[in-house]
Parts: structure tokens; sequence; C-alpha cells
């Protein structure tokens, strides 16, 4: 058996769905090359223009967006939108790739891009299926989509509201969805309703469809649009849900007086279902707002009060999680150094047995060690964690820039995290490619050079790329899911 026959060898065909499945299960490797292996199949069986490959084309892109890999899915499906279609099912399947092209565009960011698609495929839409039918609203509310995130709210308001007055007449199921749009532009605007009459289970329906957007918009007029659903509904859990979605939003757009707001609803409703887990970690996002906000009195009382209530409520990984952040915010205060220092030692002691909780704040008082030049304390504390953590963990990254900076008598890791990212990925890719294949990675900016030990055959190529890809996607992943953003 050669080196890569069982990479090339198929499965019997999957689902699109079973792909993503196994995708999202840990198998991304296999899971791209069956999709690869499989785009491939279509294109030679079917022919590349036509309808069926851009089915596959459109299966292929669904794929690469669950694994992040976010411009092999544009690409994939600009190719499966530009395949006229034969029949008029075939065409309506092309104007479903079309607002698929701009819906990924918007999420990759490219808004202009994205609302321009949209735009072209509101008139292909009203060609195809005239201005009453819920195919047509289907358009006119994807484009006011993507209004809402840049902000242009009265023509996003007013073709929002066509869209929903199309799918009220025909009873249409994404009426709610509308609906969200119809209330995140009247709240960008600052309008106020009056009289409002909503059911509660499309409250509940609108609720989720404000939470699901993936598109960004104003935190406060997503925080505006929820208060004015909210006493509407019934369903605590939803709103609950809701509020969570506020205070995402709010995070990444930095934009903390509404972070504060919305966490401060979910407290109240964490206290009035003693939750206490909930009721802390709103604490301690409202205490990073306000020191995020430069409000440090407010932050250091948030600070303090979290503290507290962990000691009395918390389990012993979430007390280990509140003096570890807590600790990593007084250690920056010239009046609270030792005091911050002393909770970080408390947090380590307090985190049950190996594992990941103590191996971070071991990381973060290895690394304060550093600051305050005691090196070899730095040093066994950050070699102790490090080897209870899984080396591709943020704070892994980070522990182990500092570890080398003190391996090469320099002052401090904490400027070289992007090279410990880069290694990192490095490393994964090594792993996962034949032994000896892989020379080196360089990274230089937005650019990646690929160096291999041997010329590749077509296939083995494919491999590589694909596996540095894949890397990349996970580790954009992964820094997203530790710190936010």
């Amino acid at each position: 058996m050669g080196l890569f026959d069982s990479w090339k060898r198929p499965r019997a065909e999957e689902t699109p769905d079973a792909l993503i499945e196994r995708a999202r299960a840990g198998d991304t490797q296999g899971a791209l090359a069956a999709g690869n292996e499989k785009l491939a199949r279509a294109e030679k069986r079917e022919g590349a223009g036509s309808p069926a490959y851009a089915a596959a084309l459109f299966e292929h892109a669904s794929l690469c967006l669950v694994l992040g890999m976010v411009p092999r899915a544009v690409a994939s499906m600009r190719a499966a939108s530009e395949i006229r279609g034969r029949t008029h099912d075939d065409e309506k399947s092309r104007l479903t790739y079309l607002m698929n092209l701009g819906d990924t565009l918007a999420y990759a960011g490219k808004l202009e891009e994205a609302l321009a698609v949209h735009e072209r495929g509101l008139g292909e839409r009203e060609r195809f299926y005239g201005k009453e039918h819920p195919g047509y609203a289907y358009g006119l509310d994807s484009w006011a989509d993507v209004a809402i995130a840049l902000g242009r709210w009265e023509p996003a308001l007013e073709t929002a509201q066509q869209a929903l007055a199309i799918y009220d007449a025909a009873g249409h199921q994404r009426a709610p969805h509308a609906w969200a749009l119809v209330f995140l532009a009247g709240a960008g605007m600052k309008a106020r309703w009056t009289e409002l009459r909503v059911a509660p289970e499309m409250a509940h329906a609108i609720l989720d469809q404000l939470r699901g957007r993936s598109l960004p918009v104003a935190a406060d007029a997503e925080l505006s649009a929820v208060e004015t659903l909210a006493p509407l509904a019934r369903d605590e859990n939803r709103v609950l849900h809701a509020w969570g979605s506020v205070e995402r939003r709010a995070q990444q757009a930095g934009d903390q007086a509404t972070r504060v707001a919305a966490l401060e609803r979910i407290r109240a409703l964490a206290q009035g279902r003693n939750d206490h887990a909930l009721v802390l970690q709103a604490e301690l996002g409202i205490a990073l707002a306000h020191d995020k906000a430069g409000d440090g009195a407010a932050a250091t009382g948030d600070y303090e009060r979290a503290i507290a209530f962990a000691r009395a409520h918390a389990s012993p990984e979430d007390l280990a999680m509140t003096l570890r952040n807590a600790g990593l915010y007084f250690v920056r205060l010239d009046a609270h150094r030792e005091r911050g220092m002393e909770l970080l030692r408390e947090a380590v002691a307090a985190s049950p047995g190996p594992g990941e909780e103590r191996a971070r704040s071991g990381i973060a008082l290895g690394i304060q060690l550093h600051h305050r030049g005691e090196l070899a304390g730095a040093r066994e504390r950050l070699v102790g964690a490090l080897a209870e953590i899984d080396p591709a963990h943020p704070d892994a990254m980070c522990g182990r820039s500092h570890l080398r900076a003190i391996d090469e008598k320099q002052s401090c890791g904490c400027g070289d995290v992007g090279g410990e990212v880069h290694a990192q990925i490095e490393r994964i890719v090594r792993d996962r490619l034949p032994p000896g294949l892989l020379d080196r990675i360089d990274f230089e900016g937005t650019n990646v050079g690929i160096h291999v030990t041997r010329a590749l055959s077509e296939d083995e190529a494919r491999l590589v790329a694909d596996t540095v890809d894949l890397a990349m996607a996970e580790m954009r992943t992964r820094i997203r899911a530790t710190y936010g953003g």
C-alpha cells in the first residue's frame, strides 16, 4: 500500500450532513478529503458546467464554512452561483447559491460586495418569482440583513417591511426572521413602538432569530430590540439567550456600556433562578467591562464582590477561575500588586487536581513571576503547568513564549505570542503529514510559505495545502473560543 492510499480511498459517498457531522466530531482532515473527492467525482461524472456540479460545489462550500475555511467557501459558492440551470428547478437552486454567496461574503466581512451580490440576486429573483412571491422576499430580507450590518437603517427597515408583508400574506414560516430585521432596523433609527401586540410564541421566534444572527449589528440596537420583546415573551430561557447574544456582540464591538447593561439583565435573571454559576459569570463579565472602559473604581468593587460570591457559592473550578481573573486584574495596580500575586497563588491551590484550570492558573502565575524577575520560580511554574494543558490551547502558547524567553535569557515573552501561534500551527501540520514531508512554514504578514523536502504529486500537494489551511482555521477558532472576538 502506498503512503497516500488510505487517504485517497473514498468511503461510500457520504451525504452533506454526514460530512459536516464528521467534521464537527473532530475528523476535519478526513471530512475535507472526502468532500474534495466527492467534488472531483461530480466534476468528472457530470461535467464542470452542469447543475449537478453546481450542487456539489454548494455542498463543498457548506463543509468549508463548518471547517472555518471561509475563503474556500466563498470560492466554491461563487463558482456554484455562476452555473446556469437547465430547468426551472436548476435555476431555483442557482438563485439559492447566489443568495448564499452573499451571505458567505457578509460572514467573511466583505459587506459591500455582499450587498452588491444580494442586489443582483434580488433582480434575478424578481424576474424568476415575481414581486409577491416568498422567493422574492428571501432576496429582500437578505439585502436588508446586510444593510443593517452596514448601519443603513432606513432602507433596511423599508426592505424588511416589504419582505414581512409578503411572508404574512403567504403565512410563511420565515416571517419571524423579517420581524427581527424590522426590530433591529427600527432600533437603529431610534424608533419607538406604540401599541405593540406580539403573541408570546412570535416573540420567542423573533428572539431566536435575533440571537441566531451571524452578521454584525450595533450592539445598542440589538439591546433595544431585545428590551422591546423581552416583556412579551414567556420563555425565560429564550430571553436569557437573547441577552447573551447582546453581551457577546457588545464584547466584540468594544461597547462596554451595552455589555454591562446586558450582563446586568443576565445577572438579574440568574439571581431569580438561583443559578450561582451564571451569576458569577455575569459578575466577572461586568468587572472586565468596567476595567476595559477605564472605570477602575467600579472594576475593583466588581472583582471584590465576585471573589466574595465565589468563596460562598462557586465550585472549586469556578473559584479558581475567579481568583485567577481577579489576580490578573489586581497585579496590574501598583497599590494592589501583592494582593494580585496572592490571589494567583490561591487560584493554583484552589484548582482541583491536575487539569486545564490549574494549568491556566499556573501559567498566569508563572508569567507574573517572570515579569517580576523571579526566573527560577517562573520557570518551575510554567514547566509544571504546560505539562497539564493541551499544547494548542492559547494560554499554553502564551506560556511557552515566556518559557522560551526565560531559557534564552530574554526579558519577556509577551511580544512574541504570534510567533508561538505560528510554531503551534507548524507543529499541528507536521504531526498530521507523513514524516519527513514538511521542511518548514514561513509566516510573513498574511503570506504563508510552505516548504517541503521533495517534489510533490498533485494529491500530495493538495493534502499539504488542506492540512495547513485546516490547522490555521482550527487555531483561529481556538483563540476566539478562549478570548472572545
